[in-house]
């Protein structure tokens, strides 16, 4: 393995202590030293990004989400793209679970500007909906934003990072968030040969109803982090109809997290609606 390596493990929740004994003495072993960071405050996955990257010693930062296993390989082509783009300052690996939305979901998300025509673009509202087209990627490629379950940046890259009070809890969209402040600073990329297996546990998120309305609001906040043009806003409104849309859908489909999502949806576009209703006043 090339390169310096430290392990920092930020404990969000309960990791038992015979655990970090255990995966300390694995390191141990392969001279890499693990740094056992217990938060104290709640769940914040935000928050513990900014202390994982307090606490990191060297240039190159990569967070790993505790449901995730990475190739072999990994951390070697890792390096190796930083070497081939030397103006990265972040670089991201694809997930070899995630499968392709069908073509007529795909078709909706076009038409509601979730999804972009172009793998490494966001969408014109400023969503992520075409990552699930990185895999098909024969070649490493620029790219407006890293997944966060395995992304890594330069630190340099990071240090305007500020806290921010819309990314609470499962802090969906933290990735956008950092991936925006990185590439103030250099390019990003997604090398489709640097593996992962996203196994997407339950366990640390959110409830369905508050993804939902974090899914509305945190994208929201994200358009007001860009300075995006008027333009850009009314799309974002056309997304949320759609996504509004599906709820419902799944509300008549009688699927089980529906009313939920349904409900936090709501909830998202009340808050937005405030939001504009404040500014006009202004």
């Amino acid at each position: 393995m090339r390169g310096n390596i430290e392990v920092i493990i930020v404990d969000d929740g309960d990791l038992p202590p015979v655990l970090v004994q255990h995966l300390t003495n694995i390191l141990t072993e392969v001279s890499i030293p693990l740094v056992y960071v217990k938060k104290a405050s709640k769940h914040n996955l935000f928050a513990s990004r900014l202390i994982g990257l307090k606490q990191a010693n060297y240039e190159t930062v990569l967070f790993i989400d505790d449901d995730v296993e990475i190739d072999q390989d990994y951390i070697n082509v890792l390096f190796e793209t930083y070497e081939m783009f030397p103006s990265a300052v972040g670089v991201g690996g694809v997930d070899v679970l995630m499968k392709r939305a069908s073509l007529w979901r795909q078709a909706w998300e076009i038409l509601i500007f979730y999804r972009s025509l172009d793998r490494g673009k966001l969408s014109v509202s400023g969503f992520g909906g075409s990552m699930d087209k990185w895999i098909t990627a024969k070649s490493p490629f620029q790219t407006e934003f890293l997944s966060g379950c395995n992304m890594s940046f330069r630190k340099e890259a990071l240090k305007n990072i500020a806290e921010k009070k819309w990314l609470q809890g499962y802090s969906l969209g933290e990735d956008l968030y950092l991936s925006f402040i990185a590439r103030q600073n250099g390019i990003l990329v997604i090398n489709p040969n640097m593996k992962v297996k996203h196994y997407r546990s339950m366990v640390s998120r959110d409830n369905a109803e508050a993804i939902a309305y974090s899914q509305i609001v945190n994208h929201f906040e994200l358009l007001r982090e860009y300075n995006a043009p008027k333009i850009r806003y009314i799309t974002f409104l056309v997304t949320t109809c759609g996504i509004m849309a599906l709820y419902a859908a799944k509300i008549i489909l009688r699927k089980p997290a529906g009313r939920k999502q349904f409900r936090g949806g709501i909830q998202g576009v009340r808050y937005i609606w405030q939001e504009i209703s404040q500014r006009k006043k202004l």
